[in-house]
């Protein structure tokens, strides 16, 4: 499991007093999955053509012709990628003199690997929601794991309810933020390299997931209803 090209890597943690990254050869990526998702959104919305001067939007225009195509795999980045900036790892890297041009947020954290999953890294743990989801499953997936997932996300929706508050956040930068700071007051502390997280540590990092994971739920599906009530408004004006 690597981090995918389109992650922001927002913050470091600089692991003695006084030092900054000037110090290391740490490098942000170009691009970066809050610009991605405004330009994603912008493009699904209407109001950013194919042939425009986003690197995202012009990278799906060179592999799809087809402009309804081009949509369709923009609407599956905006599901991937909605998903990856409430993953706290998505937001950060650690950058020490361990790792001074960055961990690949916890890719290069080893941790022996888990027999049953194959976790094997920190940032596996928790792309896995801490253990409970490793892996990928087969597409299309059948009705029995449709009603696994159905059966789960029942049970998120009841276990963490959202607060408007916290669902109203629409600023994509502020979700990767809030990553950030889970991963900085929650992820880091407590992990030991190369030994799998105890159980004081899973205990905190499941329900905190889950948590984030439901609330991600929730902004994806807020977003879509937004890009399509303004798509189809916009349509609706040209019509008349």
């Amino acid at each position: 499991r690597r981090q995918r090209q389109m992650c922001i890597r927002d913050r470091a943690y600089l692991d003695e007093p006084g030092t900054t990254l000037d110090d290391f050869d740490f490098q942000p990526a170009d691009v970066d999955v809050v610009s991605a998702l405004n330009d994603l959104k912008d493009f699904l919305s209407g109001s950013l053509e194919a042939e425009s001067s986003s690197v995202y939007i012009n990278k799906i225009a060179e592999q799809f012709p087809n402009v309804e195509d081009q949509r369709s795999f923009a609407l599956r980045l905006v599901v991937h990628y909605v998903g990856d900036i409430h993953q706290p790892l998505h937001g950060t890297s650690e950058v020490d003199h361990m790792f001074p041009k960055g961990d690949m947020g916890g890719n290069l954290h080893k941790l022996p690997a888990d027999p049953e999953t194959g976790v094997e890294d920190l940032h596996a743990v928790w792309d896995s929601v801490i253990y409970d989801f490793p892996g990928y499953e087969t597409l299309p997936m059948d009705d029995k794991t449709w009603d696994f997932y159905t059966s789960h996300s029942t049970e998120f929706k009841h276990d963490y309810p959202v607060s408007p508050e916290t669902e109203e956040v629409t600023d994509f930068s502020k979700w990767a933020h809030e990553s950030f700071q889970m991963s900085e007051t929650l992820v880091y502390p407590g992990f030991v390299e190369n030994q799998k997280p105890g159980k004081d540590y899973l205990a905190k990092a499941r329900p905190a997931m889950e948590e984030r994971l439901t609330l991600a739920g929730v902004r994806l599906a807020d977003l879509i209803i937004d890009i399509y009530t303004s798509l189809y408004a916009a349509e609706s004006h040209f019509l008349q």
